[in-house]
């Protein structure tokens, strides 16, 4: 559920019957909500789609290798089709690594901010309430200064003490109000490191753990692939050389350059 301005504070008429600290008080309160609000839907949102990068890139590597695999290339080399097989088989073993972390991500992040971010729309009634409530005190505040400013008749002056006790009980029914409500934020607001912290220490061991094992996995596939290279050469000369061979590659006739 989203809301167009949600810890936008309405104060009624100009002249207010509370005092402009109050006010800022409660402007300062609602403008951290409003932040942590909006901070909690980047987070849940921007974490959903890391996780779909990731689930994204496992499956293309997978894709790459088993294309590969059964491909002319691997058919007509056996060596390469002996690199292709192990590369595959380390593709397949970090595959899995990338589900936990992802499921990981999916059950320490995403859904403890989208529990959060259900917490939002309750405060907002909250301050709905007790905008209302002022609303009401104002109103109670305005009668009161018109009988005052009347001519001090019977009848005005009855007007004037029913307006006073009106005014008494808007009074302390928004104080009340404001009160917990003023408690309450700064209470939800003080929590959010205990709530976050734990999220993002479970995220950060399970990314480590996940790199560890990729790099592990990329590391044994070093002597793999290095087979290619001639006794001796560097890792810039390999790379020279592979770049001149795709040099002449693309000058050959057969070939187009984007």
């Amino acid at each position: 559920m989203s809301f167009k301005n949600p810890f936008k504070a309405h104060h009624g008429p100009k002249k207010s019957a509370i005092s402009r600290t109050v006010e800022r008080e409660f402007e300062r309160e609602t403008k951290k909500a409003e932040e942590l609000d909006e901070n909690v839907k980047k987070i849940y949102k921007n974490m959903k789609r890391c996780t779909e990068f990731q689930a994204a890139q496992s499956k293309c590597e997978v894709k790459l290798t088993q294309n590969l695999l059964t491909g002319p290339l691997c058919r007509e080399d056996d060596e390469l089709r002996h690199s292709a097989e192990q590369w595959s088989a380390a593709v397949k073993r970090l595959e899995a690594s990338s589900e936990e972390l992802n499921s990981t991500a999916q059950k320490t992040v995403i859904e403890p901010m989208k529990k959060l971010a259900s917490v939002f729309p309750s405060l907002q009634q909250s301050m709905r309430r007790r905008d209302q409530s002022l609303q009401e005190f104002n109103r109670c505040q305005s009668k009161v200064e018109k009988y005052s400013e009347r001519e001090r008749t019977g009848p005005n002056m009855v007007k004037l003490e029913s307006s006073k006790r009106s005014r008494l009980s808007a009074k302390e029914d928004f104080e009340a109000q404001n009160e917990t409500l003023m408690e309450d934020m700064a209470a939800f607001y003080d929590a959010r490191v205990d709530f976050f912290s734990p999220s993002f220490q479970a995220l950060i061991k399970s990314q480590i753990k996940y790199y560890t094992d990729a790099h592990q996995s990329y590391e044994g596939l070093q002597h793999v692939f290095s087979q290619s290279k001639d006794a001796g050469e560097s890792d810039e000369e390999f790379l020279q050389k592979t770049q001149q061979k795709l040099a002449e590659i693309r000058a050959l006739s057969v070939t187009l350059d984007d």
